[in-house]
């Protein structure tokens, strides 16, 4: 787990629905709807029910208002928890220009 002291940026509490989307650790392709813990600037803390890697990455999906979005995120950590696992993403920068 992330200690408060390392963390770079403020969290907010807040239960945002996503859809997900990786490669577990068994090599199977899983889409899960999920809601994040909490949010930072550059990333998130959701609880998935798949097993993923540290360095995966995963296709997040999100709606804001009409326009849905994707965003590809990084995997910085996981933990496991009761039979589900918490698991700490970072957002990559965007590589579209305008």
């Amino acid at each position: 787990m992330i200690s408060l002291q390392r963390r770079r940026e403020p969290r907010k509490i807040e239960h945002i629905p996503l859809i997900a989307q990786g490669i577990d650790q068994r090599s199977t392709f899983f889409v899960e709807l999920v809601f994040t813990e909490n949010t930072s600037f550059s990333g998130a803390c959701i609880e998935l029910s798949n097993e993923v890697s540290i360095g995966q990455k995963l296709k997040i999906f999100f709606r804001v208002g009409q326009l849905e979005n994707l965003a590809i995120a990084s995997v910085r950590w996981v933990e496991k928890k009761d039979r589900r696992w918490r698991v700490g993403i970072k957002f990559e920068p965007s590589c579209e220009t305008s």
